[in-house]
């Protein structure tokens, strides 16, 4: 499949919590803190395509998810949708802006069991985000658009489907109902935060495959948000690493899992589970601790974990570097090996 253009640019975007202080500290004008949740991202997402962002929890990934549909406001940098020939710029859009595009960007939610209101049926479910945007014109249309995205999600015949509520369908049912209820507005940016970490396993492959399908038929970016390396592996065309509110690396998702660069990706890849019981290879252990976002040190931000720091990342902070012009990495040393003391046989307990 061709990628055509860029939907969503994000450049050097920031995102920092203020802390707040005591009245003592007030009066002794103490520095103010801050929590840096994203401290300098760029990344941009195709249309017709996959775009993961990986990380553990706390890394700064659903932070821009919400940065990025505007719940909550950047610090700084800068977030454009281009829709065709018209940009917008969403981090200096005014409100009137903001409701306009609403319906462009959608959000699949994680948990199926808390996103749909028990009160309302499929169909006031679905019908809610057209009355609210003024979308869809006579009621013979909106019925229309209701049935096509029920048909769309694999909920088939969707007219058994209308009159039924949360407590009445299952965990992938209602996750189904969910994407349908984001489908049902023609968006051009889905962002799916985890969309399928609460539902059972049996049903995990057939909603990626509906959220497959609905990109190839739509042409719409997805923003996948995980912190599971084997799901982004099965379903990423792109993968940005995050790290302690930083992209450590970023490629195409063949070239992240088959060859990591940084060495936080090469560790999380050596953990991930292979179908092969034939195939040695060792899993790398990170020591210590993740950063406290509130103070950051200096340098790398990973140095104080990594099996190959030197004196250099404690004092200088990594620029992006270009493996190959789509894979960039974060390191100033991505092409040392680890110490064969920092490594184990994969299925080997520990308590690091």
């Amino acid at each position: 499949m061709k990628l055509l253009d860029d939907v969503l640019e994000l450049k050097d975007l920031r995102v920092w919590f203020p802390v707040r202080s005591g009245i003592l500290a007030g009066l002794l004008r103490k520095e103010a803190k801050f929590v840096h949740a994203v401290d300098g991202i760029s990344f941009d997402v195709r249309r017709g395509e996959v775009f993961c962002l990986v990380g553990e929890s706390g890394c700064g990934k659903t932070t821009t998810a919400r940065c990025i549909l505007r719940l909550i406001d950047p610090t700084s940098g800068t977030i454009k949708l281009i829709e065709g020939d018209r940009t917008t710029e969403l981090s200096s859009a005014t409100k009137p802006e903001i409701k306009r595009l609403r319906p462009k960007m959608q959000l699949i939610f994680q948990d199926p069991y808390e996103s749909l209101d028990p009160k309302m049926h499929v169909l006031d479910q679905l019908s809610e985000p057209l009355r609210v945007n003024k979308i869809g014109g006579s009621r013979k249309e909106k019925m229309g658009r209701i049935l096509s995205a029920l048909s769309n999600v694999g909920l088939i015949p969707p007219e058994t489907f209308l009159y039924r509520y949360p407590h009445e369908l299952s965990g992938g049912q209602r996750q189904r109902v969910g994407i349908a209820s984001s489908m049902v507005l023609d968006p051009i940016l889905l962002i799916a935060d985890e969309p399928v970490s609460m539902i059972d396993v049996s049903m995990r492959s057939e909603i990626l495959g509906i959220m497959l399908d609905i990109k190839t038929r739509s042409q719409a970016a997805f923003v996948l948000i995980t912190h599971d390396f084997s799901l982004a592996w099965a379903v990423g065309d792109r993968i940005a690493v995050m790290y302690s509110g930083r992209i450590v690396e970023m490629g195409p998702a063949f070239d992240v899992i088959r060859e990591p660069r940084h060495p936080y990706t090469r560790a999380l890849v050596s953990v991930v589970p292979v179908p092969d019981p034939t195939l040695q290879r060792k899993r790398i252990v990170l020591r210590g601790e993740v950063p406290d976002p509130v103070d950051v040190p200096a340098g790398c931000r990973f140095h104080p974990r990594c099996p190959i720091a030197k004196e250099r990342c404690k004092t200088e902070d990594p620029e992006i570097q270009n493996v190959t012009a789509e894979h960039q990495v974060a390191c100033h040393f991505w092409q040392e090996a680890f110490p064969e003391k920092n490594t184990e046989p994969a299925g080997v307990s520990t308590n690091a």
